[in-house]
């Protein structure tokens, strides 16, 4: 794991002006919109790598820890996905007789159960 001061150092005033934090994202997205169109894997990777970047110090720009928002997230997704697995299973079928618009019923309603 890298030490924070890199990161720390992005963010140092200056570096990014708050007013210009959505139109780096854009243009860093955009970047990965041509080498995806390109289809450049090696450069798309590197772009993505700078889209989350831009997104992680928008982030904390506004306060928001990014890592707490992603594991939130992984968490959320597991949740969802186990109680898909379990409506899958305990509907006596295989995962391949059920269409994608059951299975996303399934999620919806995993969703809903969090709220």
């Amino acid at each position: 794991q890298r030490p924070p001061r890199k990161q720390g150092a992005a963010l140092a005033p200056g570096r990014v002006p708050s007013e210009d934090c959505g139109g780096h994202r854009r243009r860093e997205l955009g970047e990965l919109q041509e080498a995806l169109a390109g289809g450049d894997k090696v450069a798309a990777e590197k772009e993505l790598g700078d889209v989350l970047f831009a997104i992680v110090n928008y982030a904390r720009h506004h306060k928001i820890e990014p890592e707490v928002a992603l594991e939130g997230t992984n968490n959320r997704f597991t949740s969802r996905f186990l109680y898909v697995e379990e409506q899958v299973h305990n509907s006596g079928k295989t995962w391949q007789e059920f269409t994608l618009d059951e299975l996303d019923k399934f999620w919806d309603e995993a969703k809903k159960q969090e709220k």
